[in-house]
């Protein structure tokens, strides 16, 4: 859920992005994505011991969303 969190907080920063503190506010934006990439592997790490096709399909959803995150930085 921390990764959700961060681009959540995300959102909310590119939602009121202003003149004067856009340096700072684009600075906070990438930190958040960062952290939310990084913690794909700790997502995927709280699926030990579930079912072997669902653990794919997860996977394979956090993939695609690391795939996005990395993009978008």
């Amino acid at each position: 859920m921390e990764k959700v969190n961060e681009l959540g907080k995300t959102l909310d920063e590119l939602r009121r992005l202003r003149g004067k503190t856009f340096k700072f506010q684009m600075s906070n934006i990438q930190t958040w994505v960062s952290v939310a990439l990084t913690n794909k592997d700790t997502c995927l790490n709280g699926f030990e011991g579930v079912d072997r096709k669902v653990k794919s399909d997860v996977k394979k959803m956090i993939m695609n969303v690391a795939k996005v995150t990395s993009n978008a930085l």
